[in-house]
């Protein structure tokens, strides 16, 4: 049986490309979930706001983006203040469901 051929990928770069049994994909608000069949080729193309990979999120902590969600509320750039409070709130949640 084939695979699926999966893509991550964010405005800023193509996050995770390769092959998986199958997908599980959750979201709040935004992003795109695209599946073609072609031939004996599934693909998945997941186009996310934002995406991290596990690795990723130890150099990238919680609090930064509090840090940065305030100093942008300061601002008074409340959308981009919103933004960096969301990734806060998914490093969290991922942090504490290890």
């Amino acid at each position: 049986m084939a695979g699926l051929e999966v893509h991550l990928v964010t405005p800023e770069r193509e996050v995770w490309a390769g092959e998986a049994d199958f997908v599980t994909a959750r979201g709040v608000d935004g992003g795109f979930l695209h599946v073609a069949h072609d031939d004996d080729v599934t693909r998945v193309d997941i186009l996310a706001e934002h995406a991290v990979l596990p690795d990723e999120l130890a150099r990238d902590d919680a609090e930064s983006h509090e840090r940065r969600a305030e100093e942008l509320r300061s601002e008074d750039r409340l959308d981009e203040a919103r933004e960096e409070q969301a990734k806060a709130a998914v490093r969290r949640r991922v942090a504490e469901n290890g």
